[in-house]
């Protein structure tokens, strides 16, 4: 039987994981290892068109990680906090705002979660927090931070998540544990399926990147939050040494090139997908990334090709999840087959996401 507990915050509530995450505490979906009588969604934005849960458990509250001041309201009481909020920018150069967000931000809702008697919390980090532009045919969490970012996307998240660790090194409460997604994917992706499909359909998908070896992760959105519920479920029974552990989450199959993964979603969605032979050589596509960046700034827009960008799909960005697997008993709730099919059949509804 799952957990049960009688309130849950979940910050970035409204968002793409936020709203994966309270589909699977209210038990509506997968085998959910965490249960809530109440779920609060902390959000600066209201839900968005077919992603709002219907639900009387589900309670909406406006708030922003970056003013303490209104998370001690929606934090009162809770058992569990699964920290999700952040900024996620790849390419505009917006540092201090990545810092207000990603790092500030982080920091407001560990002292909030101390100071409300939270018991578990759970930080939402991200694989490119050791992302150093070379090569990762399976990374770990042995990995090292890089001494220095590719983006100050990169740099802020490593420097949120090594605030949740140096938090948990110092206090004993609340409990705490950091997650590490790779790229995620699913109903409501505003990331990786929005973006390749509004290429796909304004005609600038006409190629597809570097030699078709690099293998890159995904994850299920739905996985992830799986994942998720079982670190904190693992963290309220205190059944392992969880406390300060990070662990990256993975779908059950192997990683394989970014092109070949999207390739049959985009085709579900009725979209024709460049063949394995219609390719830009690495150099020339970072060559154009380089100019493209430089010109997306100069006219304030963000670039639609970034360095980082064809690193990550050229090169072997890949992970193993044996840790999570091993320690919190982790194992993907969801096949890549119903992953596709679920995610196909949401962006055949309701189309790419609009990202404010």
């Amino acid at each position: 039987m799952p957990e049960r507990v009688a309130k849950v915050v979940i910050t970035g509530g409204s968002g793409f994981l936020g709203q994966a995450l309270t589909r699977q505490l209210l038990g509506r979906e997968g085998a959910p290892a965490l249960l809530a009588d109440e779920v609060v969604q902390l959000d600066l934005r209201g839900a968005t068109p077919g992603r709002a849960t219907q639900d009387p458990r589900v309670r909406w509250r406006r708030g922003d990680v970056t003013d303490s001041a209104t998370l001690a309201p929606s934090f009162r009481d809770a058992d569990v906090v699964l920290h999700c909020a952040a900024l996620v920018d790849w390419g505009r150069g917006r540092r201090a705002e990545l810092e207000r967000v990603n790092v500030e931000g982080t920091e407001n809702v560990l002292a909030a979660s101390r100071d409300a008697g939270v018991k578990a919390l759970v930080h939402t980090s991200t694989m490119d927090v050791v992302y150093q532009g070379e090569a990762i045919p399976r990374g770990d969490e042995t990995l090292p931070y890089p001494t220095r970012f590719e983006t100050d996307y990169c740099a802020t998240k490593a420097l949120g998540e090594q605030r949740a660790l140096a938090f948990a090194a110092a206090e004993a409460s609340p409990r705490l544990a950091v997650v590490r997604p790779v790229g995620i994917y699913g109903e409501g992706d505003p990331y990786h399926v929005t973006e390749t499909l509004l290429q796909a359909r304004s005609g600038r998908l006409v190629a597809r990147l570097g030699d078709g070896h690099a293998n890159f992760s995904h994850v299920y959105v739905g996985n992830v939050a799986h994942g998720i519920l079982l670190a904190a479920a693992r963290l309220l029974a205190g059944e392992t040494p969880l406390h300060g552990r990070v662990f990256f989450v993975c779908d059950d199959e192997e990683p394989n090139n970014f092109f070949d993964f999207m390739a049959p979603i985009l085709e579900g969605l009725g979209e024709r997908f460049p063949p394995p032979g219609r390719a830009i050589p690495y150099g020339p596509a970072m060559l154009a990334a380089h100019i493209g960046t430089r010109l997306s700034r100069l006219v304030g827009r963000a670039p639609t090709l970034t360095p980082e960008s064809v690193n990550m799909v050229c090169r072997h960005f890949a992970f193993t999840d044996a840790r999570a697997r091993r320690e919190l008993g982790y194992a993907a709730a969801f096949t890549g087959d119903e992953a596709r099919a679920r995610t196909i059949a949401w962006f055949r509804a309701h189309g790419p996401v609009r990202r404010g």
